[in-house]
């Protein structure tokens, strides 16, 4: 059986309790088929044998029966794309580029229909309230990349049905734990299960505790003739309505993938092509001069003779760039021959590429406007606002 197991198995069987080293026992005696054993091995593989240096660990492809990601993957893949917007300029820069298009100029809204809803919306739309939550140009700017990143924005309304103000609050997508269809039509959202530990603050004492709410939101267009104050005991808050904006939805009513998510492979390995021309460009800088002596004597009167700054540093005890090295006759030291084998760094175009791609942008978005003439810049105008 140890001959069988390949290399790292233990670690898997110790992951899954002892069902791997089950499986492939049972596999082997042909109890189940070969397909479903490679199934299973592919999944251990995959799930828990993956590295975590790889930065995709967290992210597995799960599904609940249906084409939707399971819960625990979305809120993987937000964690990730935010991580990487964070750390990575070119996401970064795409994500900025398209809430500055969108929003660079504001928002104007002219409402028609009359005086009194012209009125209402102003009252609405100019809140302070409204304003440092959702309509202030900084902040839509700001829910436009929140909504590229983790694709989804969820917005509670609070009614005032006695004056009719309305105030709105944002929700963050991780504390929406499923979205529950319309009991008589599957395809309409009607309720958004919310999980959440809130925190409360004790006036007298000044601590704060913590407390695990489940709650339950309509939606904005849900309005049932019998309307439930709580769903398997915990409450529903009809005064409360909810709006669910998503524009990557895989299913109808469904969570949202991040729309950034086909970008984050190829913008990664842009950054790594650039890392290893880095480390050989300061590998090849380390030595710049050679000097060759008979004897010992003759390094060391040459190696004080030019005793200056360059040398090894002393904090980490390596070569610093443009150092000489110091051999006796007959020694060398010379760099790798690699002419004709060299990767030029704009050779990694092409991953650069891809990413502009999954934003659908021009390579000129990203700052590099030698590529682009007057006619194709003028050509892709349209499509790009339009992507936009």
């Amino acid at each position: 059986m140890k001959k069988f197991l390949a290399l790292g198995d233990s670690l898997a069987n110790a992951l899954s309790g002892g069902r791997y080293e089950a499986a492939v026992v049972e596999a082997k005696d042909g109890q189940i088929g070969q397909s479903y054993f490679r199934e299973r091995l592919w999944e251990l593989e995959s799930g828990l044998m993956r590295s975590p240096a790889d930065g995709w660990d967290a992210v597995r492809i799960q599904t609940e029966g249906g084409e939707d990601f399971s819960r625990s993957a979305l809120r993987a893949m937000h964690r990730l794309a935010l991580v990487m917007y964070l750390k990575n300029p070119l996401i970064k820069r795409g994500v900025k580029v398209q809430s500055q298009y969108v929003f660079g100029q504001g928002v104007n809204i002219d409402v028609q229909k009359s005086k009194a809803a012209g009125l209402i919306w102003a009252d609405f739309w100019d809140h302070c309230d409204n304003r440092r939550e959702l309509t202030a140009p900084t902040r839509l700017a700001q829910l436009e990349r929140k909504l590229q990143i983790k694709g989804n924005l969820f917005f509670i309304f609070f009614v005032d049905r006695v004056f009719g103000n309305c105030q709105v609050r944002e929700l963050d997508v991780d504390e929406i734990e499923e979205v529950l269809p319309d009991p008589l039509d599957a395809s309409k959202p009607g309720y958004y299960k919310r999980v959440y530990t809130a925190k409360i603050l004790n006036i007298e004492t000044g601590r704060s505790t913590t407390q695990d709410r489940v709650e339950y939101y309509p939606d904005i267009a849900y309005n049932p003739s019998f309307k439930p104050r709580t769903i398997g005991g915990d409450p529903v808050f009809w005064d409360r309505p909810m709006m669910h904006v998503a524009r990557e939805r895989i299913t109808k009513i469904g969570i949202a993938p991040s729309e950034i998510f086909a970008q984050l492979d190829w913008a990664k390995a842009y950054t790594k092509f650039l890392e290893h021309r880095a480390t050989v460009a300061a590998a090849l800088s380390r030595i710049v001069m050679k000097f060759t002596s008979a004897t010992k004597a003759g390094v060391d009167r040459s190696r004080k003779a030019l005793a200056t700054t360059f040398g090894r540093a002393k904090a980490t005890g390596e070569d610093e760039a443009g150092t000489a090295a110091h051999l006796r006759e007959g020694s060398n030291v010379e760099a790798v021959n690699v002419k004709g084998a060299t990767i030029h760094a704009d050779e990694g175009r092409r991953f650069l590429l891809m990413n502009c791609a999954g934003f659908g942008f021009g390579e000129t978005f990203f700052g590099d406007v030698s590529v682009g003439t007057l006619a194709t810049a003028t050509s892709l105008d349209r499509p790009t606002e339009l992507a936009m």
